[in-house]
């Protein structure tokens, strides 16, 4: 069932009020204290972000009531949805809330001589739009009954005093929230920078002056999504689910994120994606990947969509992507998927079978008045360059040019939605005289001339009943744009192609027209029993056009119904289930200073925090660079004044023995501890374990062998040189080659023929090596972090009853293991305890536990000074510990970049 979700995420950590309230309007003092942990702390650091970072709340007080009251021009809104439907597990309800740049409505005010007002308002709803259709699904279907609430834009002006009537009607009558714009915010927000900027940036149609007003019309942009953000916060309640659409939005999510950093946030992204290369020209790249980074779930129509998303990620972002999705530097794991939409093919079937429908093609057949020619039907959402219009019309052109005999027997009807705005006026001029050209040229007296461009008449678009007939009518489709996302066309021309039944209790035999499809359409990947043609090559598309006229009646068959099958069952509700059943599901945690999957046997967590009070003797081995700060060269190596301050506190409990494990030199973590010199519980692990410094000791050397390191200093050298901006840090008894500031695919190229490189050298060497983020690390045979614990476990004389290993990378999973394996518990249940990994890194089937099972809860571990009452002043750890036993534990973090 979609409404399972995971509710327990985030343990007893700080919940947030059932109403926030506007970024506007947060009351800055406001705290939240539950289980242990208060929003006033929050120091600002990564990794012991892992471990005692806290989420940065902004809450509003506790007694706030629901703020869409607050909206003047809004009407009161009845929120509680009463009833079974839209029930998670745990009894809990749950909306959905869309954000999309319109609403899918038209609102006319029309004078009215029985209203006392003189007016009244005729709304109009959209009822074949793709996302009206998923939610009203949603709504409807049995196993979901989830309520929902659409928030966009009227595409109308509104005059302000009729806004608060309006609204009413909207929210208690259609469930829509309407976001009014003013004309000045049309033009900068919609026209401006979504049209001039965006539009022709996703789908590859770039101009000289696309980037001109773009830092005019940015700022504009910005201040409308915050709009749209004000929307959804002013109607959320706690478990709410948020699902955006498109570019228009992009930075929506983030504007809701920074506010309610637990809501549960979906984007997905209709139009195309481009390649990094083209999207790396936008000044605001990074402004909008953060946006969409923001969401715990992005959705895209195709594979090359989401792969050139992520690709930008990881080169404009620099953070680190896996198969199901991205590891946003937040510390979030962003989850991605692909599921095109579809159509809705029982709304289509209807209208197909519909008795007037019917009865006219029945007519036309009839009276001949096709007058036997063969129609090829070419589609246009709007008349624009990405819809390839004039480059259709120059294929067909090139078809009658070669094959003679087809002149007077095919006409070509080019079908456009919506007329051009004044912005593509030239191409419309352009179309209209490349359609009258090749009727003049190729038209014959007698005939209809061989090319009819169709708009409608009244409207900005044909009715699907309208689009319907044209579809049924046609002997081929020609449906080829220089780029979309995932346009519907074909999908209802492939239905409206079927066999259905007759109101008389006969078949209706579709055409089976075959569909030409371009290879830059969304549905080309999907639509496996489609002609598949680059548009840019007319003379293929004639080709291919001759081909589609003179099929026989059984290729026609065997290809339609490949494409009937795929589109029946991907249709519009398959989508939406999909999507929503991605979007509940989400493994990301509640708090944002976590990315993690927590892999451990179902545990109480309180019993865990209980046992680390009750212990007499903890030692806590922390891992410094990924983990407790961000990854820096030893030229950017500074200690934290915040970092400092928690291990000043955790180092205050004379029952802690605190290790700092780190790559770097000797030197380096002397100069860098310098303060805690007379601080006798902290103690140091150098370059990855070959030295050791015991608290209030001197450096123990682990390292024996150090001769092979100028032999492969000199290899490093060489990839360094080879590659931009990466570096070389040589250590004592250990290197590293760090690549993450080079191009990205270029260096990881490079890191694969190094461990090629390094490979044949260890037979004869004595070293070893392994891969970290955009780094290699090498450093002698028998050197790890496994040896400098095992020396300390030896020679300290200590018996330990509580150790917590803390790492982000694999030589930390190599701790993890020896701990479990080796260290002897002290109590009598010998159940392994927890691992805690990233999503999609590196997890050894042992990790930790032999057998692990997923937990969604965690909890706060107080680190800190004792008081009398044996609590925690200062410091947390978020624990997700095994309950059964108190001993060994390991956490893997994934920190910020």
């Amino acid at each position: 069932m979609v409404s399972k979700r995971l509710d327990s995420m985030g343990g007893n950590m700080a919940r947030m009020t059932d109403s926030p309230t506007p970024l506007d309007q947060v009351d800055e003092s406001s705290q939240v204290d539950e289980g242990g942990f208060t929003s006033q702390f929050q120091p600002a650091f990564n990794g012991l972000a892992g471990l005692v970072k806290g989420a940065v709340f902004k809450l509003a007080p506790s007694n706030t009531n629901p703020t869409h009251q607050s909206f003047s021009d809004w009407a009161k809104l009845d929120l509680d949805d009463h009833g079974t439907a839209g029930k998670k597990d745990d009894g809990s309800a749950y909306r959905i809330i869309t954000v999309s740049c319109r609403l899918f409505i038209k609102a006319k005010k029309q004078q009215s001589h029985t209203s006392p007002k003189g007016f009244c308002w005729i709304i109009e709803e959209a009822p074949y739009d793709l996302l009206p259709t998923a939610l009203r699904h949603l709504a409807q279907d049995n196993d979901y009954g989830v309520p929902y609430f659409q928030i966009g834009w009227i595409d109308t002006y509104i005059e302000p005093e009729d806004r608060h009537e309006l609204s009413s009607i909207l929210i208690n009558k259609h469930r829509c929230v309407p976001v009014y714009l003013e004309k000045g915010e049309v033009d900068g927000f919609y026209y401006g920078f979504c049209k001039g900027v965006l539009w022709p940036l996703l789908h590859y149609s770039l101009r000289t002056k696309t980037f001109v007003n773009m830092f005019k019309h940015f700022p504009m942009y910005e201040r409308v999504n915050e709009r749209f953000a004000d929307a959804v916060l002013r109607i959320y309640r706690k478990g709410d689910v948020v699902w955006i659409h498109d570019y228009h939005v992009l930075l929506t999510a983030k504007k809701i994120r920074e506010t309610i950093p637990t809501a549960i946030i979906g984007f997905f992204m209709h139009s195309p994606f481009p390649t990094v290369e083209l999207f790396r020209q936008l000044p605001v790249r990074k402004d909008l990947l953060e946006g969409m980074l923001a969401a715990d779930v992005i959705g895209f129509n195709a594979y090359s969509h989401c792969n050139h998303h992520r690709a930008a990620c990881e080169a404009l972002l620099s953070i680190d992507t896996e198969a199901r999705g991205l590891l946003a530097s937040d510390g979030r794991f962003v989850r991605t998927h692909i599921t095109p939409a579809g159509v809705d093919f029982e709304a289509l079937e209807k209208i197909i079978t519909s008795p007037q429908l019917q009865q006219q093609l029945v007519r036309k057949r009839e009276e001949g008045s096709l007058g036997g020619l063969h129609i090829v039907v070419g589609r246009s959402r709007k008349l624009d360059e990405a819809q390839g219009t004039l480059l259709r019309l120059q294929g067909f052109e090139e078809f009658l040019k070669v094959n003679k005999a087809w002149r007077g027997k095919v006409v070509l009807l080019e079908v456009v939605d919506q007329t051009a705005v004044a912005a593509d006026s030239e191409l419309q001029a352009l179309v209209q005289e490349t359609v009258g050209n090749i009727n003049g040229r190729y038209g014959e007296l007698g005939r209809p001339p061989p090319v009819h461009l169709v708009q409608p008449r009244e409207s900005e678009s044909f009715s699907m009943e309208e689009s319907c007939e044209l579809y049924m009518l046609a002997h081929v489709i020609l449906v080829t744009p220089l780029r979309d996302g995932l346009s519907l066309s074909s999908h209802e021309a492939v239905v409206c192609q079927g066999d259905f039944p007759r109101p008389d209790g006969t078949v209706w035999k579709g055409n089976k027209a075959p569909l030409i499809l371009s290879e830059f359409a969304g549905a080309a990947t999907a639509l496996g029993g489609s002609i598949i043609v680059n548009p840019h090559n007319v003379a293929q598309v004639a080709r291919e056009l001759l081909r589609a006229l003179t099929m026989t009646e059984e290729q026609k068959e065997e290809a339609h119904s490949h494409n009937f099958k795929y589109v029946k069952r991907n249709t519009t509700a398959f989508w939406a289930d999909a999507c929503i059943r991605e979007l509940t599901s989400t493994n990301a945690p509640a708090v944002p200073n976590f990315s993690m999957e927590l892999k451990s046997h179902p545990a109480t967590l309180q019993l865990m925090r209980k046992q680390y009070m009750t212990c007499q003797s903890r030692l806590l081995l922390l891992d410094w660079d990924g983990s407790l700060v961000k990854l820096m060269l030893a030229r950017e190596a500074v200690l934290p004044e915040d970092v400092e301050e928690v291990l000043e506190h955790i180092c205050a409990d004379t029952d802690n023995t605190v290790y700092i494990m780190s790559g770097r030199q000797r030197s380096e973590l002397d100069e860098m501890f310098k303060s805690f010199s007379g601080v006798d519980r902290l103690g140091f692990i150098a370059e990855h374990g070959g030295y050791v410094k015991p608290p209030g000791g001197l450096w123990t050397t682990l390292v024996t062998r150090t001769e092979w390191i100028p032999q492969i200093e000199d290899l490093l050298a060489d990839y360094t040189d080879r590659t931009p901006r990466s570096v070389t840090e040589v250590k004592d008894s250990s290197m590293t080659w760090h690549w993450r500031d080079a191009d990205h695919d270029f260096a990881g190229w490079m890191e694969k023929d190094l461990l090629v490189q390094l490979h044949q050298r260890m037979s004869a060497l004595p070293f070893t090596c392994y891969v970290g983020r955009r780094s290699v690390e090498i450093h002698a045979r028998g050197i790890s972090k496994v040896l400098a614990t095992q020396w300390i476990l030896q020679t300290q004389g200590q018996k330990h009853d509580f150790i917590l290993a803390v790492g982000d990378d694999r030589e930390d999973e190599d701790l993890f293991e020896f701990l479990h394996a080796n260290v002897e518990l002290r109590t009598e249940r010998q159940t392994p305890p927890l691992g805690i990994s990233p999503p999609g890194h590196f997890v050894p089937e042992y990790s930790l536990t032999g057998s692990m099972r997923k937990t969604q809860s965690s909890d706060t571990l107080p680190l800190g000074r004792k008081t009398a009452a044996g609590a925690s002043k200062k410091g947390q750890v978020f624990f997700s510990p095994d309950t059964k036993r108190c001993g060994a534990a390991g956490i893997r973090l994934l920190p910020e970049r």
